[in-house]
């Protein structure tokens, strides 16, 4: 069996030899694509039309918490004539349902919301992989790489899996080039409208 393992190593580097090998970090690829960034604009417009709904129902919410409290603290209130007390512990029971209606509500409306939001994200991200992947594979038969190599990509404890590799070999920059001809103008657009929208969400205090 030895044989073999040594037959085995002299025939590695004469394979390699052979290979024509690009490395490419598809993180920023995939982040430098035109489609991609008019995709996070249409996706943090989305997000910010959500929130601001959500917002809304939060308000009216605070509303009716605050109405369930004031009518709970009548019904406690000794000053009040026994009449008024009952009539306030009426109006109590129909703004705590009214409250916990409205909750109810802001629930269900918030779980959808995030999960549209999501399977938004999934599908973009599929499709525009898809595209990138197709990309790569008619640009290597192109050029004739028989092997591109992603560098972006971690280990389960978030190491790069290719901590050294021969950098003069890397496209990203080129395939970045080449899938955005065309396109230059409008991806610059986007990327202003993209930071403008990210910038404004952050600057937005959270509920």
């Amino acid at each position: 069996m030895m044989w073999k393992k040594t037959l085995f190593l002299m025939v590695l580097p004469m394979v390699l030899l052979a290979d024509k090998v690009g490395y490419v970090n598809m993180g920023k690829f995939f982040e430098s694509y035109y489609k991609t960034v008019n995709a996070n604009v249409l996706f943090e417009q989305k997000k910010k039309e959500t929130q601001d709904k959500l917002q809304l129902m939060e308000r009216d919410l605070e509303q009716a918490a605050r109405e369930a409290q004031k009518a709970e603290e009548d019904t406690k209130n000794e000053l009040l004539a026994q009449t008024a007390r009952d009539e306030a512990m009426s109006r109590y029971r129909v703004r705590m349902e009214a409250f916990i209606t409205k909750r109810d509500e802001y629930d269900r409306a918030n779980r959808q919301a995030m999960n549209e939001l999501r399977q938004t994200q999934f599908m973009q991200e599929n499709a525009l992989g898809n595209d990138l992947q197709e990309y790569v594979k008619n640009y290597a038969k192109e050029k004739g790489y028989t092997h591109i190599i992603d560098i972006s990509g971690q280990t389960m404890n978030r190491m790069p899996l290719f901590i050294v590799f021969p950098e003069n070999l890397e496209i990203t920059e080129e395939l970045i080039a080449g899938i955005n001809a065309g396109h230059e103008e409008e991806l610059k657009e986007a990327q202003k409208k993209l930071d403008a929208l990210r910038a404004a969400a952050k600057a937005t205090p959270q509920q």
